[in-house]
């Protein structure tokens, strides 16, 4: 987590700070249930919002796309750029 918040802000200076969510997909795989719980446990208390998919089962892909049109309705103007 820290390496992807470190390139994030090689980037452009303060873009992991911006809200985000994580997508762990591939829900369908056998050890998916135990790679969530992993990485729940690794991110655990930061304001992170892990979000589980399948998309090749298109479970949660709704969901995914609502989130993320919230977020997006949810920033300011200049940020949406």
């Amino acid at each position: 987590m820290d390496d992807l918040r470190y390139e994030l802000d090689q980037y452009q200076s303060g873009l992991s700070a911006r809200p985000h969510i994580i997508v762990a997909n591939k829900l369908d795989l056998p050890m998916a249930e135990k790679n969530l719980k992993e990485l729940e446990e690794r991110i655990q208390g930061s304001s992170s919002l892990i979000l589980p998919v399948s998309a090749k089962k298109r479970t949660n892909t709704d969901r995914l796309i609502s989130t993320i049109r919230d977020f997006y309705d949810d920033l300011s103007p200049e940020t949406q750029q």
